[in-house]
């Protein structure tokens, strides 16, 4: 049986929760919330949902990386079954991107997984959380979402993700996740629009 790791790249505590940063973090706590996380060791959280298994980091993002070495311990953990779950302000908001492999982009919680995994061979899905060009990345990308951001992350952005691992992801089709995902309809990814 194929088991899915989906790690959510972010800064743990209440202090960074709702953070642009936590992107990754809050899609994986919101497709397992109705699951209970276990602490495994001190690097992260894991919980289980049929065939999938979440990672939430206990560690800060630029660290985020050696929770994939601690990973290799996990009963049937293979690094081509890892799915990482992370915010990119290159994107527009509410924008989704998949990708097999690749470069980590500038980010660099996904520059520590690539280092610690010793290849760019790593599934990621980019959640686009927009840039404000008057605020630095390094601020911007810890300020809080808007709660009209998180009702539309919640509503409409995190359920299409979920819907497309129960309908691929469930079935071990990866290919068809990708082209799910990367033909999101970002026509009224507006978070001022009723959801």
């Amino acid at each position: 049986m194929i088991n899915f790791f989906l790690f959510g790249l972010g800064n743990p505590g209440k202090k960074y929760l709702n953070t642009k940063h936590n992107a990754g973090y809050k899609f994986v706590s919101y497709f397992f919330r109705d699951c209970e996380f276990k602490s495994k060791g001190y690097n992260y959280l894991f919980a289980e949902k049929e065939i999938f298994i979440g990672i939430l980091p206990l560690i800060f993002m630029n660290e985020n990386g050696k929770i994939i070495v601690d990973l290799k311990d996990f009963l049937n953990f293979d690094l081509k079954n890892l799915i990482i779950f992370l915010d990119d302000l290159n994107l527009p908001f509410g924008a989704l991107r998949f990708r097999k492999r690749g470069s980590d982009g500038g980010h660099k919680g996904l520059k520590s997984c690539i280092y610690y995994a010793e290849t760019d061979e790593i599934k990621r899905l980019r959640i686009g959380i927009g840039f404000n060009y008057d605020t630095p990345s390094k601020i911007y990308v810890l300020e809080e979402f808007s709660k009209d951001e998180l009702l539309f992350l919640e509503k409409k952005i995190f359920p299409y993700i979920e819907e497309g691992i129960e309908k691929f992801l469930k079935n071990g089709d990866v290919d068809r996740f990708e082209n799910y995902i990367n033909n999101f309809n970002k026509e009224g990814s507006n978070p001022e629009k009723k959801v």
